[in-house]
């Protein structure tokens, strides 16, 4: 996702904190059930919060991420080197039509980008 809009009000996309940079462009990722968290670690704080965030998802669509064998992915993985653009506690979020990749330094950068994963908002 990206945007380069010079105004916040022509984003078709807003983020809860504002993040550093955000790039958008056409299409959308639809959560349905053709969709399955992919989780590449094995860090028992990722997986306890990927199981907070499908619990989220559950509650509000129904759909249990957790279970699901689709074609489409959220996956969420953490970088072993660090990166100055976005902190410790940063991550970086990259939609696609199939796909929702969530990279983190750090387990609470995976946490942030699931809670903003859940407050993306099209407009």
């Amino acid at each position: 996702m990206s945007i380069n809009a010079s105004a916040a009000d022509e984003r078709r996309v807003h983020l809860i904190p504002e993040p550093v940079k955000v790039t958008e462009k056409t299409g959308e990722f639809t959560l349905d059930d053709n969709v399955r968290l992919d989780l590449q670690s094995k860090d028992k704080q990722l997986k306890d919060s990927m199981k907070w965030f499908s619990d989220k998802i559950a509650k509000v669509t129904g759909l249990d991420l957790s279970k699901q064998k689709g074609q489409k992915a959220i996956l969420v993985s953490l970088n072993q080197t660090a990166e100055a653009e976005i902190g410790k506690e940063g991550y970086r979020l990259n939609v696609r039509t199939e796909k929702v990749t969530a990279t983190a330094i750090t387990e609470h950068g995976a946490f942030y980008g699931n809670k903003t994963k859940l407050t993306v908002e099209p407009h």
